[in-house]
């Protein structure tokens, strides 16, 4: 009776802990989508700086604007491209943490069950 009271109590404790452990992920996996204002502005300014360099630089030398563009616009879109893979990663990182603490949960779940049916 005792060691099924302390195996119950266990059981609870832990559960507890990985349920806290599943919200904060999850929590920090959805604070990304409420990210994306400060993402479009990070974008927007990758594609700004190349334009305003290449500007400054066609003002400053004899060197027209449109021979510059191509290489504004390569590294641009190399910085978003930087950017996106940064971003995915740590977006997948919290999923497979995510995926694994579930994993323990139904392997807990499952392993609970048996030991209380055992005690019984």
């Amino acid at each position: 009776m005792i060691i099924n009271a302390i195996l119950t109590r266990t059981i609870a404790h832990a559960f507890v802990i990985f349920i806290m452990k599943l919200e904060e992920l999850e929590k920090k996996r959805d604070a990304y989508a409420g990210k994306i204002v400060n993402l479009a502005i990070k974008v927007a300014v990758i594609f700004i700086v190349p334009i305003l360099i290449i500007s400054g630089i066609s003002y400053l030398s004899d060197i027209k604007f449109m021979y510059l563009f191509p290489l504004a616009f390569i590294t641009s879109w190399t910085g978003v491209i930087l950017l996106y893979r940064k971003i995915s990663k740590e977006v997948r990182a919290l999923d497979a943490r995510i995926k694994q603490l579930r994993a323990q949960e139904t392997n807990s779940d499952i392993l609970s069950n048996d030991i209380m049916s055992e005690s019984k």
